[in-house]
């Protein structure tokens, strides 16, 4: 809530007017990130207040993390003290958000100005303290909305005296308010003390079910164990149950012992940056499954993922997840 400023060399601290405080959502002080489903809308809400009864502005920031700049949401006054902010999560990974408030000068002069024309008081000079807010927000605009401000200061000095109806209309002006306030002075900004984090996950990571099933028990022959084209003949079966995910759990010890084992367990290596089955009977399962549900998709989407590369490399690694 405060700045460091510095006075005869010496750094002091300053007090900030805005308070920003209960946001939600966030879990344990923002020490884990909260979760949601690629395509929801985060609804950020927090308590924004400061002393005395001048008008505040508040901004939802948000980011990927890995991108440098922030983006903002406006955020409006829902109740009492009590603000909300939203903004989408379009992509997979993990977003940032914080937010950050202000003293609305230009909006406290507009709404002290009406109050002044509706007792019938004489509003000169007022309007030139509104002029003077607007003049200073151009200095530090540019281009095309620096002209417009700047036009904007000088018509409310000329209608000062002349007309008290249309400099209290320039000053209800919610377009003109917007850009007063994009190029207000940030260093009396309160910004929240912490950047919250988000996980976004894909939509199966709300609710799912899946199908487990180990491949040497799926075999219609007492006198052998089964392999992967049995499994192949039992997808339609697993399907027709309405599941879409198949899990192998990875291979372990045999029953017979450490001196007479069975084969080593099934690997999948990694061939010029695409995985690679190491036998025949694993590539035709792999090739049947993909005809059944979305696995040659995600396949090639991961085929040089190095996360993927790390998984499939570990000897333990038969197991296969149809997503």
């Amino acid at each position: 809530m405060t700045a460091a400023t510095n006075v005869v060399g010496e750094a002091v601290r300053t007090l900030h007017r805005v308070i920003i405080e209960r946001v939600s959502p966030e879990v344990d002080a923002g020490r884990f990130a909260i979760k949601r489903i690629v395509g929801d809308e985060l609804r950020v809400r927090a308590d924004i207040y400061a002393d005395g009864h001048d008008s505040l502005g508040a901004r939802l920031l948000w980011r990927r993390e890995e991108e440098r700049s922030w983006n903002e949401a406006p955020m409006r006054l829902d109740n009492n003290d009590r603000w909300e902010g939203r903004f989408k999560l379009e992509k997979l990974g993990r977003y940032l958000y914080t937010i950050v408030a202000w003293m609305d000068a230009f909006g406290s002069w507009g709404k002290d100005l009406k109050k002044r024309a509706d007792a019938g008081q004489d509003i000169a000079v007022d309007v030139l303290i509104g002029a003077e807010i607007v003049r200073e927000a151009s200095e530090r605009a540019r281009g095309a909305e620096a002209k417009k401000l700047a036009d904007a200061a000088a018509k409310l000095k000329e209608l000062a005296k002349k007309d008290r109806g249309g400099a209290l209309a320039i000053s209800q002006d919610a377009e003109l308010a917007l850009l007063v306030n994009a190029w207000r002075d940030r260093t009396a900004d309160t910004r929240y003390e912490r950047e919250l984090a988000v996980v976004v996950d894909p939509e199966k990571a709300r609710f799912s079910t899946w199908y487990e099933l180990f491949p040497r028990s799926v075999t219609s022959d007492p006198k052998r164990h089964g392999t992967f084209k049995d499994v192949i003949d039992r997808l339609p079966y697993v399907a027709g149950m309405g599941f879409d995910i198949l899990y192998m759990p990875p291979g372990g010890r045999s029953a017979k012992g450490k001196t007479t084992r069975r084969r080593r367990v099934q690997t999948i290596r990694v061939v010029r940056g695409r995985l690679e089955p190491k036998r025949a009977d694993t590539r035709r399962f792999i090739r049947n499954s993909a005809r059944w549900t979305n696995l040659r998709r995600w396949w090639r989407k991961r085929a040089n993922s190095a996360s993927i590369s790390r998984w499939i490399s570990h000897s333990n690694a038969r197991r296969i997840i149809l997503m």
